[in-house]
């Protein structure tokens, strides 16, 4: 036993010198921040599948896919799609729009997607819309409105327990408009194509979804 001692004594001392090191190693460190002040990070899950609520109101269906790219950004994709049935009035629309997104998530304590974040992203949106005059059935009209644009947003999200997300947003969009309008005049069979740019405008675009994380 007297002439391991030494052996074991050495292997002791190794593994002792070792173990800072390793330490480190399963530490992630914030950027910006010396590996002499380790501060752990609150990690999160690294994909999440979301819906809006909110567009249940306007009998639209609306879902996200948002795909984390390291400890401070993550990119997503948004879709959202109206069915024909939908009816304003006298004119029955329906259309789909995709919002592809960039989010930045600046806080130290928690990393991407979880917390504060700052998120430019652009927007197409195209809807079919269809006329009928309930007092005229000599007319019948049609066009299509598309729009395209971006904005940035500011929002938070947060994780319960890495299966469920909330995330809420609000932030400004700039659109640009444009109406095409085909229009019918059934009596003599005269058509009358219309062709309407419409100016710039700039809305507020907010919202709120919840989602699985996985």
């Amino acid at each position: 036993m007297m002439k391991k001692s030494p052996w074991m004594l050495g292997l002791l001392i190794l593994l002792v010198g070792l173990s800072p090191a390793l330490a480190q190693k399963t530490t992630r460190q914030p950027p910006g921040r010396s590996s002499r002040e380790p501060r752990k990070i609150v990690t999160g899950p690294q994909n999440l599948l979301k819906i809006n609520p909110l567009s249940i109101f306007t009998l639209t269906g609306s879902v996200a896919y948002e795909r984390v790219i390291n400890d401070r950004m993550s990119a997503q994709l948004g879709f959202f799609y109206t069915p024909p049935t939908v009816k304003l009035f006298d004119t029955r629309f329906n259309g789909f729009g995709f919002t592809p997104e960039f989010r930045y998530y600046p806080l130290e304590s928690v990393a991407a997607p979880r917390g504060f974040y700052v998120a430019p992203y652009l927007r197409y949106q195209r809807f079919r819309l269809t006329y009928d005059d309930p007092d005229n059935d000599q007319y019948d009209g049609s066009g299509v409105f598309s729009a395209f644009g971006g904005g940035v947003l500011v929002g938070g999200q947060w994780t319960f327990g890495d299966r469920i997300s909330v995330d809420a947003f609000l932030g400004p969009a700039l659109n640009g408009f444009n109406f095409k309008a085909d229009v019918a005049q059934l009596d003599n069979q005269l058509e009358d194509r219309i062709k309407l740019p419409i100016p710039g405008a700039v809305s507020p675009r907010f919202g709120l979804t919840v989602g699985v994380a996985f």
